[in-house]
């Protein structure tokens, strides 16, 4: 919900009040939402880590998204559909799902959308494979 919500205001050019609105949560929260999607860890990283999982994702080329946020939530969804296409067996629906779903079931990462934000785990950034893989 929370990359849906994100993309429909970043990508989508939805308003935050619109966006709230159609998941019952606060504007307020829908800004923190974004706030917290922007600083999740860098663009240039998920894009590494994705063609480290799957190496046809490196001939990946798309346009520059509008903001950091959007070009967060891009790279998620690069990575997310690198780890599906590597084998990795998927339930959620976005990259950011799929991609902290990955964290969780491989390294017992767990995420909060609010203060004390955590970088992706190190097994992570270096291109480590979740356990079971």
């Amino acid at each position: 919900m929370v990359a849906d919500v994100v993309a429909a205001v970043t990508v989508g050019g939805e308003s935050v009040v619109q966006a709230a609105a159609t998941c019952s949560a606060s504007a307020t929260s829908v800004r923190r939402w974004s706030a917290w999607v922007s600083v999740l860890t860098e663009v240039a990283a998920l894009h590494a880590l994705a063609a480290q999982v799957d190496p046809s994702t490196a001939t990946v080329a798309t346009p520059m998204p509008r903001s950091r946020t959007a070009a967060v939530l891009e790279a998620l969804e690069i990575l997310g559909a690198a780890l599906v296409r590597g084998g990795v067996a998927m339930v959620e629906r976005t990259g950011l799902g799929r991609v902290l779903g990955w964290q969780h079931r491989g390294h017992g990462d767990v995420y909060g959308l609010v203060a004390g934000l955590r970088s992706f785990s190190p097994a992570m950034a270096s291109g480590g494979r979740p356990h079971g893989r």
